[in-house]
């Protein structure tokens, strides 16, 4: 009874993590107060992956009580219904990371340091079972690999029996995991789909990553057994699923790659926290007055006069522009703004007249005549004053043109190319 009880325990437990309820609004978890214990049982009673943790602790801890996976045990000697024990602590590393702590940078490095603990633990377990073959051992050496290795020994991490070699670009290590991830999840995908198809629950998790096959029936539950001598298959490559031991086995394989991918993130987040600026307290003043706004004010032993920066750009003594974009619009129209003297259209006259605008172009531009056709269309005009001017100003141009070929002969100034 205390084993259906369970299954049923971490078959909720699941489900919640695959579609949790809608969050509650930002503002309950946004504030800048430290974690208490008063804020931490409202989160608790709000953040849906503080629910979701609660019962898993519940699950764990029955699960411990009951004895349902040893220490000391082989992977042969772990029955298929209690391998779903053993992906308890790697949804309890996702879960921490999920969990909303707002503004306050110490609750969120507990939370990171707890999901390493977790997903530590469950890539340990998993790796002394042999679950995990030696392809993807060294993915998750080289996955591991921008972690510290101090961090790693901290976390109880075995570096030593993930595998050595000359790690890749982290890129190429990235694409080895994503393609990994796929047809782990292809394949998984294949036999869900089937055995679904027989057995027909009423609720199941949309994702494959959280998708135990629970049976519907006892009787179905223990047949599962039977596969106990099926999980080499399962290790050696990612198809060929054919029984629910496999599946599991091939799924435990996807929670170690997505358990070391949330050491690596947490290891960069916590990196980046351990860096910021604590956050203002609540008894700072918002709003800052008039004389302050500009500079810090002067510390011991640093230049309170001189100029802020030098010409070469370097910053000669610290200062903070703490003036919101509000305050600075309360104060255009204070004593001493100007105002404007003229409107735009009255400047683009201005600068018309001063001759700063160039007119011109466009098709208009293109489509007018030139002189010469100018020129030509009014000596058409025969026996007019115009044509006449137009005739003479051809003549004109024509002895001129006439004069300067005859003092530059053809070719007088081609140094480069005489012919």
């Amino acid at each position: 009874m205390s084993g259906q009880t369970l299954n049923d325990l971490i078959a909720t437990v699941f489900l919640r993590a695959s579609d949790p309820p809608p969050p509650p609004p930002p503002q309950q978890f946004d504030t800048r107060a430290p974690e208490t214990a008063a804020s931490s049982s409202s989160a608790a009673a709000q953040d849906p992956a503080q629910q979701t943790l609660s019962l898993l602790s519940r699950a764990q801890q029955l699960s411990d009580s009951v004895g349902v996976v040893s220490s000391n045990d082989a992977l042969r000697d772990i029955s298929t219904s209690s391998l779903r024990t053993l992906f308890l602590p790697s949804l309890e590393a996702e879960l921490h990371q999920a969990v909303r702590t707002g503004t306050d940078h110490a609750s969120r490095k507990r939370r990171l340091a707890q999901s390493q603990t977790a997903a530590a633990k469950f890539l340990n377990r998993t790796i002394a079972l042999g679950v995990v073959p030696p392809s993807t051992k060294q993915l998750l050496g080289w996955t591991l690999g921008g972690v510290h290795p101090a961090e790693l020994v901290g976390m109880g991490v075995d570096v030593a029996a993930l595998g050595g070699g000359s790690a890749p670009h982290v890129r190429e290590v990235k694409i080895a995991v994503f393609k990994l991830e796929r047809a782990l999840k292809q394949n998984l995908d294949e036999f869900r789909q089937a055995y679904r198809s027989k057995t027909a629950p009423d609720r199941v998790p949309g994702d494959v990553f959280y998708d135990l096959v629970f049976p519907v029936a006892r009787a179905e539950d223990d047949d599962e057994d039977d596969d106990a001598d099926n999980e080499t298959s399962a290790t050696t490559a990612p198809g060929g699923i054919g029984s629910v031991r496999q599946y599991l086995l091939a799924l435990l394989n996807l929670h170690v790659l997505r358990a070391a991918q949330l050491v690596t993130a947490a290891s960069q987040e916590l990196e980046l926290l351990r860096n910021m600026p604590p956050p203002p307290s609540v008894d700072t003043p918002s709003v800052a007055t008039d004389s302050e706004w500009r500079l810090d004010r002067s510390r011991t032993g640093l230049a309170t006069s001189g100029p802020l920066m030098a010409p070469s750009g370097k910053v000669l003594r610290p200062f903070t522009i703490t003036k919101t974009r509000e305050q600075a619009a309360k104060e255009v129209f204070r004593p001493g703004h100007r105002l404007p003297t003229m409107s735009i259209d009255e400047y683009l006259e201005e600068e018309e007249r001063r001759g700063n605008i160039i007119q011109g172009g466009g098709q208009a531009s293109y489509d007018a005549p030139t002189s010469t056709e100018e020129r030509a269309r009014r000596m058409e005009n025969d026996g007019t004053k115009d044509a006449d001017d137009a005739e003479e100003e051809q003549r004109q141009k024509d002895i001129h043109w006439d004069t300067f070929t005859e003092h530059n002969k053809r070719g007088a100034g081609n140094t480069m190319n005489r012919g």
